[in-house]
């Protein structure tokens, strides 16, 4: 900034060099950022109502829906594999192959409970200090 305002005389001022270097002090550090002291999380293991736990719907695994935006995923065909003794084929005749859109829940499958009005997900917030864990499958 003191450069650029004194760029056509030869030599800067003591002043001046001074103002240009508290200005370059203050553009190499900026002040520094205090965080508030927050709260660390805790539980209050009297208030836990293990009762509640027993009151709340277990959530099953649903299939998702929706379409594909690739038309080659309705065109992708895995084998078939078919092999009991009722099925005709037990003695290891070739089946035709299977599109994957037609196998299984081919979008995937999602935790939720089931209502009149469809399928409802998890809740992202605790209920009565409880998360549903799908790792364990329990809450």
């Amino acid at each position: 900034f003191a450069i650029w305002l004194h760029s056509h005389e030869e030599e800067l001022t003591v002043d001046e060099e001074e103002k240009y270097d508290a200005f370059l002090a203050k553009e190499m550090r900026p002040p520094p950022i205090y965080s508030p002291n927050l709260p660390k999380p805790y539980v209050n293991w009297m208030r836990l109502n293990t009762n509640m736990l027993r009151n709340l719907p277990t959530p099953k695994r649903h299939s998702k829906h929706g379409c594909s935006q690739d038309p080659v995923f309705y065109t992708t065909t895995v084998p078939t594999y078919n092999m009991t003794p009722y099925s005709g084929n037990y003695w290891g005749q070739s089946l035709p192959p299977t599109p994957v859109f037609e196998k299984g829940e081919p979008f995937g499958t999602e935790y939720g409970f089931m209502t009149e009005m469809g399928v409802v997900p998890l809740p992202s917030i605790p209920i009565h200090g409880y998360v549903f864990d799908p790792i364990t499958e329990r809450g």
